[in-house]
């Protein structure tokens, strides 16, 4: 970039708005990876008939060989794709320090920082909700305490 006159020349725009593309493939292609992944599971369980178990909630011990692979493949996609999350905005941060000027990078920032807020409103809300579920589920069993006591 001339950081006399600041402007951003034409080489510099196509390779900022590669690491731009870059950026957003990483971001979404876990996304579609575990749409896909979820799908293979449907078709295997609808052609073979049987359940296929693949997250951590059940014992792995007990788990027959074909429900073993698909939870070592879910651990191993999830993995990735924290990874390839983490490494967009990364790479987002990258092409806002060294091209200030790029359109497309300040508009990738200004999405990433929004769907932060609105993950960040949203999972307020979620703790909020589930703080009114426990106390509305102590208060019910303090109630019910009670009157199991005034029985005796």
């Amino acid at each position: 970039m001339n950081r006399v006159n600041k402007i951003e020349t034409l080489e510099e725009k196509k390779r900022a708005n590669k690491f731009c593309i870059l950026s957003i493939l990483l971001f979404i292609g876990p996304i579609v990876l575990n749409y896909i992944f979820a799908f293979i599971v449907y078709m295997c369980e609808q052609k073979m008939g049987i359940d296929i178990h693949y997250n951590t909630y059940y014992n792995f011990d007990t788990l027959d060989n074909l429900s073993r692979v698909f939870t070592i493949s879910y651990t191993i996609l999830k993995a990735v794709g924290i990874l390839s999350m983490i490494s967009s905005f990364i790479i987002m941060i990258m092409v806002r320090v060294l091209y200030p000027l790029n359109v497309f990078g300040k508009v990738i920032m200004w999405i990433y920082i929004s769907m932060f807020i609105v993950f960040l409103v949203l999972f307020i809300i979620l703790m909020i909700a589930c703080n009114m579920m426990v106390d509305s589920c102590v208060s019910c069993g303090s109630e019910i305490l009670e009157v199991w006591r005034n029985c005796d």
